[in-house]
């Protein structure tokens, strides 16, 4: 059982301490784009195929919380890559994961985050999406009267994958694909419910709570733990 409330939090207004009412902060988006160049050129993106720079995640909607990141994506023209779509997607997940391991920017205290998109990815509904070469939303959150402190389902459903990951994790398996199932299962879970019911879809709730709460991470860990087992000679 939860030992206190989800960690999930809506509000009323854009984090203040990025925004001034619905307008980006000048110096976080100039610091933001620095890095985001900084980053391409760290990931070998050519500039002509960046098309944009944007923010989104929850300190670009009304969901966000203390530890929420600034979550930065390059939006790129996959046509000049010399790649198929899943090895792309696949090289900017290797880079964005040595990035990070290298590391620890921060702008008002949040971690930031950054990654590649292809042009042709669409927001999710509900989904906050700004610009910050263009200073301007490209799909604008919506404010909705949300309390997920009194969602009973959603907990029961945080409550329900913990006791899972808990008892898996327990069991000290040396299978790794146990672990790695259950993972694919959660993010599958999460991308039918972000493609159906949008950002606040409970499938999406779920998985970031369970995140927040270092469940993924725990999965993640125990899996890498039970191939590095397997392939080990003593």
């Amino acid at each position: 059982m939860l030992n206190e409330k989800l960690t999930l939090e809506y509000h009323k207004k854009l984090n203040p301490i990025y925004w001034d009412g619905e307008e980006l902060k000048p110096q976080v988006k100039n610091i933001l784009i620095k890095i985001g160049y900084k980053w391409a050129k760290f990931a070998n993106v050519p500039e002509q195929a960046i098309m944009d720079i944007v923010m989104t995640g929850g300190n670009a909607n009304y969901n966000y919380t203390n530890s929420s990141d600034l979550d930065i994506h390059l939006v790129v023209d996959p046509l000049e890559f010399n790649m198929d779509k899943e090895m792309l997607l696949d090289y900017f997940k290797d880079k964005k994961t040595i990035w990070s391991l290298s590391h620890k920017l921060k702008v008002y205290g949040a971690d930031v985050e950054i990654f590649a998109q292809p042009i042709t990815q669409i927001a999710h509904k509900d989904q906050g999406v700004y610009s910050l070469l263009h200073e301007d939303w490209i799909s604008k959150p919506k404010f909705k009267d949300l309390n997920f402190e009194k969602d009973s389902y959603l907990t029961k459903k945080v409550e329900s994958y913990m006791q899972k990951i808990d008892h898996l994790i327990e069991t000290e398996s040396t299978d790794e694909t146990l672990y790695r199932n259950l993972l694919k299962k959660i993010s599958k879970m999460r991308d039918e419910g972000l493609e159906k019911g949008g950002e606040f879809s409970m499938e999406n709730l779920l998985f970031k709570e369970l995140r927040a709460r270092g469940y993924i991470d725990k999965l993640r860990n125990a899996a890498n733990r039970a191939l590095d087992m397997e392939l080990t000679l003593e």
